[in-house]
């Protein structure tokens, strides 16, 4: 199985991304895992860091239960993740929501925030690409998340230039998405991944 890690900020296109790849390949041969279906409960989150809930650090992710469902994958046992984020709103509780089932395949793309923390992921990947884009696009793209101007000037913003931007320095590709449709983001990726033969047999694998 090979692992393609798809990291950048919210809005910059991850997730359609992963999709666009997973239809163009066929769902037969690739799997998907959204990052955002292991943020902590709020009150679990609020437990961690107190009574400011900040959803744009690391330790707002669930890793440990992260690692192990990854684990179970690379061993060909079929996880279910802990809830669709797809589904629900942030300040929803989304614990008691149905996860999504992910199976081994021949690809496996994990995406989110801290997609690239290989580190913590546990993995390597045969594939590391970063969706860049700038604030004012990605806050005119994020509707499924409110975010208070507070939030986005405190936590949101410092976030992503201290933590998330600097994963890009570990990413085979970054792709500016400011000015590129969902389409064509996924073609620009499936291109790269095919120039570099990533789609074909041998290299990277666990």
């Amino acid at each position: 199985m090979k692992i393609i890690g798809i990291g950048g900020g919210a809005a910059s296109g991850k997730t359609s991304a992963a999709i666009y790849i997973q239809q163009h390949l066929g769902e037969d041969k690739v799997s998907m895992l959204a990052m955002d279906d292991y943020y902590f409960h709020p009150n679990e989150l609020q437990a961690k860091l107190g009574s400011f809930l900040n959803w744009d650090c690391p330790g707002a992710l669930d890793w440990v239960t992260l690692s192990a469902d990854l684990l179970k994958i690379a061993k060909g046992q079929p996880v279910t993740t802990p809830y669709d984020s797809e589904q629900f709103e942030i300040e929803i509780d989304r614990r008691s929501s149905p996860g999504r089932v992910v199976e081994r395949k021949d690809i496996l793309i994990i995406e989110g925030l801290y997609a690239l923390y290989e580190r913590a992921i546990g993995f390597g990947y045969s594939q590391k690409i970063f969706l860049k884009a700038s604030h004012n696009v990605r806050f005119l793209r994020r509707k499924r998340f409110i975010m208070t101007d507070e939030y986005i000037s405190q936590v949101h913003i410092p976030m992503y230039d201290s933590m998330v931007a600097p994963t890009a320095r570990t990413a085979d590709l970054v792709l500016d998405t400011d000015n590129l449709t969902a389409t064509e983001v996924g073609d620009s990726i499936l291109n790269y991944m095919m120039d570099r033969k990533t789609l074909q047999s041998g290299g990277p694998t666990i």
